[in-house]
């Protein structure tokens, strides 16, 4: 959950790497291109999926790791969750959705 509250568009996590690009994904690597995956630093790597987003992926930062920028104003104390979908061509962390969204897939 977020100590604060944060705008729409503002960047709420800058990650590192915490190893090199791998062709071997895990749960909590993020695909970063089509034969590779990246392991990132925390809190990055431990963000929950959510189909409605409050937090995406902005682009590769100067870490070369990824940076979650705020998809919509987020209000003190609200968890920060980012939709896996976005960032795998496959995703293989879990086969069916529970995450309680009401679009949920």
């Amino acid at each position: 959950a977020t100590l604060r509250p944060y705008p729409k568009g503002s960047t709420i996590i800058s990650s590192n790497l915490i190893s090199p690009p791998s062709s071997t994904s895990c749960s909590h690597s993020i695909q970063s291109n089509w034969t590779e995956h990246i392991l990132m630093d925390l809190p990055a790597r431990f963000l929950n999926h959510s189909c409605d987003p409050n937090i995406g992926v902005g682009g590769i930062n100067d870490n070369n790791s990824y940076d979650f920028v705020a998809l919509r104003d987020i209000e003190n104390r609200e968890e920060l969750q980012f939709d896996y979908e976005t960032t795998e061509f496959e995703v293989g962390a879990f086969e069916d959705c529970h995450c309680g969204a009401s679009g949920c897939r």
